[in-house]
C-alpha cells in the first residue's frame, strides 16, 4: 500500500491502495458498482456518504479543519472525536 502513504488520493486512488474492487465496496455501501464508479468520479457528495465510501474500504473519516493557530477537529453528527476514541 505505498500509494496510501500519499497525503492525497482520490476516492478512487484510495480503493485501489486498499485493494479493492468497486463491486466490493458496492456491496459494503449497500449500492450497486455503477452508483460507487459515479461516486469516484464526483467532484460533491454529502459527508454521509463519504463517510460510508471510507469505512467500506476499512477506514474511519475524521474531519481536521487548519488554521495557521493549529489544527482543529471538526465535530459532525455521527462521528467519533480523536478524543473519544
Amino acid at each position: 500500500m505505498g500509494e496510501i502513504d500519499q497525503h492525497q488520493l482520490t476516492l478512487a486512488k484510495l480503493r485501489r491502495a486498499r485493494n479493492l474492487a468497486q463491486a466490493a465496496v458496492a456491496e459494503a455501501m449497500d449500492m450497486q458498482q455503477s452508483e460507487v464508479s459515479r461516486l469516484e468520479r464526483r467532484t460533491d457528495f454529502l459527508i454521509s456518504t463519504l463517510r460510508k465510501f471510507i469505512e467500506a474500504t476499512g477506514g474511519e473519516l475524521v474531519m481536521v479543519a487548519r488554521y495557521p493557530e493549529g489544527d482543529v477537529q471538526v465535530a459532525v453528527p455521527g462521528e467519533k472525536l480523536l478524543e473519544d476514541a
